[in-house]
């Protein structure tokens, strides 16, 4: 038997199984979603095109499938995320603008009471 077929025992109490060490992989594979889905909303644009394809190719993997559980379908999730990063910017977009704008009123008055 080699250490790979090697498997601790199952406790016997549930309640130590579900509050152990599959909470644990649980947590792992959220966490793996989760920094997937901040590094595909939150990327800059100037290095975004390597961090979206492999993203996409995450999404669309039996890997992702395997974590989810099944549950979340990967072009959905892409989509979603697409609409997230695509409002990230605009919002980027607003700020900006508006902080051009009070910066040009800031000169203006500077200007006049010169």
């Amino acid at each position: 038997m080699t250490d790979f077929e090697r498997r601790p025992p199952k406790p016997k109490h549930s309640a130590m199984r579900n509050n152990g060490v599959e909470d644990c992989y649980a947590n792992l594979a959220a966490a793996i979603i989760e920094q997937a889905c901040a590094d595909y909303i939150n990327t800059p644009s100037g290095v975004f095109e390597r961090t979206k394809r492999d993203c996409e190719r995450f999404f669309r993997s039996d890997w992702f499938h395997l974590l989810s559980g099944g549950a979340v379908d990967g072009e959905k999730a892409l989509t979603a995320l697409r609409e997230q990063r695509r409002q990230r910017i605009a919002r980027e977009r607003e700020r900006k603008r508006k902080e051009r704008e009070r910066r040009k009123e800031r000169e203006g008055v500077a200007d006049e009471e010169r």
